[in-house]
């Protein structure tokens, strides 16, 4: 049974919105109408503005509208309109749609898409995430079918995702795993894999082993994102996680050791790398209730989000600095690592390297750059 929700944790009403007075610690500021860049809200100050980035897109590409996470009910189903794409809930299909085609996703059993107002049980809730679906299974395992009706390049699989490319580095819709739970103190990965049943058909399966857990997991059509980043993991040596939504940082029993490496793209935010900066925040969502911090390094060359794996990792320096964190975000000062210490204006960086300190807690979960439902802001605060 499917049960439609119009609301997650870190994601009501206009989660947009939302996230900027929490971040702010106030509900009332001013928004500067004049922004016409996807990816951010501008926020005026007594001096100068402060820009809040968003790591995927929060508009529509054809609107210009606000991105509100809220399915629409139709005569047969739901439907939502994200940041490029539109995605429709009808019986047991779930169809994400671009201009460029459309992917089906079939769960094996056919579901009862439920009102959110109904309280009978169901064993999957869906609510919409910037571009597509976030899932949450109450059991141990999902099987999926997934139907290609574009024009795909490949598939890219990882320990991470399931992805269908529609151009060499250009996913069309990945499929990611977040993370399972029991409710208390159990906290895990969720396993994934796929069979390629011909014809631009595969099964997907995913699964995790927490007693009395459930699980969630994304399905997202893709947007170009702020930050180019990718995870290591000393159990996958040869592997690249480009396009995975969540970092375990630290140590995993399924993953051992996990670095998190990510670059800005300035480029997406270029009519502000002339400003004269005051602050720079990067903030990362926390899935897993952590209060554990994470130390922050310079990677000492540029690294390749699509080509590094643990084995030809990029060194990090010394450590630079750690994160202040609450029960939802990693806060980092970048402020010296993204801009000149001259002229004060952002400039172009190898980025930064998360990795856990050594002697405390294993792990701690956090948003990557490709994770739809809780994305990562860039907290830029300049002059006028």
């Amino acid at each position: 049974m499917i049960f439609i929700e119009n609301k997650t944790k870190t994601m009501q009403d206009n989660s947009v919105l939302n996230e900027i007075k929490y971040l702010r610690g106030m509900n009332d500021f001013l928004i500067d109408s004049r922004n016409s860049n996807r990816y951010r809200v501008m926020v005026k100050e007594q001096i100068g503005y402060t820009a809040y980035c968003f790591s995927t897109p929060i508009y529509n590409l054809n609107t210009g509208k606000m991105i509100i996470p809220k399915f629409e009910k139709t005569s047969n189903g739901y439907y939502f309109k994200g940041t490029n794409g539109t995605i429709s809930v009808c019986q047991n299909r779930c169809v994400f749609e671009t201009r460029e085609g459309r992917i089906i996703i079939f769960l094996q059993e056919k579901p009862e898409i439920k009102d959110k107002y109904n309280q009978r049980c169901s064993n999957i809730n869906i609510t919409p995430t910037f571009n597509g679906i976030r899932f949450v299974v109450k059991q141990n395992n999902l099987d999926l079918l997934l139907k290609s009706e574009i024009r795909q390049e490949s598939i890219y699989f990882n320990a991470n995702c399931f992805s269908v490319m529609s151009e060499m580095f250009k996913p069309f819709l990945s499929v990611a795993p977040l993370y399972a739970s029991d409710g208390k103190d159990c906290f895990s990965p969720v396993a994934i894999g796929y069979q390629d049943k011909g014809n631009q058909s595969y099964k997907i399966s995913l699964f995790h082993d927490i007693d009395n857990g459930s699980f969630n997991f994304e399905v997202n059509l893709y947007e170009p994102k702020l930050f180019q980043d990718t995870t290591v993991s000393s159990s996958f040596p040869y592997a690249n996680n480009a396009f995975g939504a969540i970092g375990f940082i630290g140590r995993t029993k399924q993953f051992g050791e996990q670095w998190l490496y990510s670059r800005p793209d300035f480029g997406k935010i270029s009519d502000l790398t002339s400003r004269q900066i005051e602050k720079v925040f990067l903030h990362i969502p926390i899935l897993n209730s952590s209060f554990d911090s994470v130390d922050v390094f310079i990677p000492e060359k540029r690294f390749c989000s699509f080509g590094s794996t643990w084995n030809n990792k990029v060194n990090a320096s010394a450590r630079i600095i750690s994160s202040n964190n609450n029960d939802r975000y990693i806060s980092i000062d970048a402020t010296t690592m993204f801009t000149n210490r001259v002229e004060h204006n952002l400039v172009y960086n190898e980025g930064l390297i998360l990795k856990k300190p050594k002697g405390k807690n294993d792990f701690i979960a956090i948003s990557t750059g490709d994770c739809y439902s809780a994305p990562q802001i860039l907290e830029i605060k300049f002059k006028n």
